[in-house]
């Protein structure tokens, strides 16, 4: 099925627009390659010319006519050759000319930049005016919230007054007075508040209902045919090459392949990946999920405190993972690329807890056989090192628990999310409760429909540091016996050991030394890149110098730091 930006996308501008203006940059990038190729074959052709006309068998001008066309076999394969040569050069000369003016002057690069400028202001001019009612609606709930304040202080100043023997009619009528006036203003201010969020609503729904689908499929119409643009461009550069210069052999076979891979390339299911990689999982604002209307009026009669806390509810977000995370790292991330990047990170933890329980059984083996015989080595030397591997085991045992309960979360929120935009749809939902995760994208090829994989639970082995110190009792102080160290085997345990105690042991292996830790990676930004912190990225320049925090994990986006310590992700393909 095709994918539609303007429904599935509908939140994700900026994304469309990064994803559109890249497209624009490839076909660009593409028509100076073929530019400077175009130049590369005229100014061949014309020194191979120059080249057969300075070595070809020229006529003498004081022999004999008969005497100038030798018949020479040897004198006649040489001429043939440069011949064929002078052949060769002008279909270069040829290509040359077919390139640059069938594939250069055609495409007209400037008019798909002029509509992608002239759609993306449209589209930040509407979402700026909603920002800006957005923030006129925000100033009249806090004026009508203080006005509720006040009048509900004058309020219960004009009833202190009324019950106050030593207090004049005079004093108890102005308190009064000044009550009904500022209940007065409530009524202005509350049906200005009301009008306001009328206007606020409407204008939402328009813009994602109306607007934004209309602008965002015209950004998916201008990729589509820039895509096709930039195909049958490579299409026509390659058969011209072929038609003109590589006739059979290896380079014909080889652009063979290279035209099956043009034509096998699928626009639709591009663009569905891209829709898939960077949907956010939020729902289309609809009518019923309006900002509703909170009347702090109702509080008056109770207390400026009941208004503050009906002000507190209005304003509190409505994401139950950041709630319960407010912390975490995942917080700026949309549901969808937050299941995702928990998803990576848990496939990383269950890597790193296979390989520290194949440490932890190392160590442990070596303990045991040192235990034994004590002419191979002190047990002592190895206990700190299993305690430490043990604790590191352990954390990464508690971390992988955290990891699966916020992906569980997470892909609830997903299976809310969409149960409440497509209550009745029959397709996959974004997230799900069962008790799997995705391997990490490093790991698949197919990073539009990513794997899935059951959590498997550590294997420990017999002499795994569970049971080794469950089992036997190690504690962490220095006041342990001797005896609490000792390891009782079955006899399984002893048959293998058996060998191991016929001869030394190997040493345990050294800790890793400075020199050996490998040092942060530094690369270079080809091209400029608008980001956005509230969506994780950040701004880079050409010709910047970032350290790569986290590199790419399939889905195209790397982490990097500037060297002003700002950090986050940036397109994999703006780095050089």
């Amino acid at each position: 099925m095709a994918s539609d930006w303007g429904l599935d996308l509908w939140d994700r501008q900026t994304e469309v627009d990064n994803r559109v203006q890249r497209s624009i940059e490839n076909l660009d990038r593409f028509l100076k390659f073929t530019k400077e190729k175009a130049s590369i074959e005229t100014e061949y052709a014309k020194n191979m010319l120059k080249l057969v006309d300075k070595y070809s068998i020229k006529k003498h001008p004081k022999t004999p006519d008969s005497a100038n066309h030798s018949t020479f076999s040897a004198d006649e394969a040489y001429q043939k050759v440069l011949d064929n040569n002078r052949a060769i050069s002008l279909q270069h000369q040829e290509l040359g000319e077919m390139l640059h003016s069938e594939i250069v002057l055609s495409a007209k690069p400037k008019d798909f930049k002029t509509r992608q400028q002239k759609t993306n202001i449209e589209c930040k001019n509407m979402v700026s005016n909603l920002c800006s009612l957005r923030r006129k609606l925000e100033v009249s709930e806090k004026e009508f919230k203080k006005t509720c304040e006040n009048c509900e202080n004058l309020r219960t100043r004009w009833q202190a007054k009324d019950h106050d023997s030593n207090a004049t009619k005079a004093d108890v009528e102005k308190a009064k007075l000044n009550y009904e006036k500022k209940a007065q203003e409530v009524e202005r201010k509350k049906q200005d508040y009301a009008n306001q969020l009328k206007n606020y609503n409407e204008e939402q729904f328009r813009l994602n209902n109306d607007f934004l689908p209309k602008y965002l499929k015209m950004y998916q119409t201008l990729d589509e045919e820039l895509i096709k643009v930039l195909l049958a461009g490579l299409k026509k550069g390659v058969l011209m090459e072929k038609d003109k210069i590589r006739l059979g052999g290896v380079i014909s076979s080889c652009l063979d392949g290279a035209n099956q891979y043009v034509d096998s390339a699928n626009i639709n299911s591009d663009q569905q990946k891209f829709s898939e990689l960077n949907r956010s999982g939020f729902p289309r604002p609809q009518h019923e999920k309006d900002r509703h209307f909170n009347d702090y009026s109702d509080g008056i009669g109770h207390s400026v405190e009941a208004i503050n806390r009906k002000y507190q509810a209005s304003v509190r977000r409505n994401d139950q993972f950041v709630e319960r995370y407010p912390n975490s790292k995942y917080n700026s991330l949309p549901p969808a690329q937050r299941k995702r990047r928990i998803s990576a990170d848990l496939g990383n933890c269950q890597t790193n807890i296979e390989k520290k329980e194949k440490e932890v059984g190392g160590v442990n083996m070596l303990y045991e056989n040192y235990s034994k015989n004590k002419n191979l080595g002190d047990p002592a030397i190895v206990k700190p090192q299993l305690e430490r591997a043990g604790k590191e085991l352990e954390q990464l045992k508690h971390h992988k628990i955290e990891l699966e309960t916020m992906f569980q979360v997470v892909c609830s929120q997903l299976e809310n999310l969409t149960n409440i935009s497509e209550p009745n749809s029959s397709m996959n939902s974004p997230g799900s409760t069962q008790a799997v995760y995705e391997s990490p994208p490093r790991s698949t090829k197919n990073i539009g429909n990513a794997e899935v994989r059951k959590s498997s639970s550590p294997k420990v082995g017999k002499t795994g540091i569970g049971g080794f110190f469950n089992n036997k009792g190690m504690t962490h102080s220095n006041g342990g016996s001797s005896s609490s160290l000792q390891h009782n085997s079955d006899s399984k345990q002893k048959n293998q050991y058996s060998a191991i105690n016929q001869g030394p042991a190997p040493p345990p292996p050294p800790p890793p030394t400075v020199e050996s830790i490998p040092k942060p990676s530094t690369r270079k930004i080809g091209y400029d890149f608008a980001g956005a912190p509230e969506d994780g990225t950040v701004s880079v320049f050409e010709g910047d110098m970032v350290e790569i925090v986290v590199k790419d994990e399939g889905d195209g986006w790397t982490e990097v730091k500037r060297s002003n310590g700002d950090s986050g992700f940036v397109p994999t393909a703006y780095i050089l």
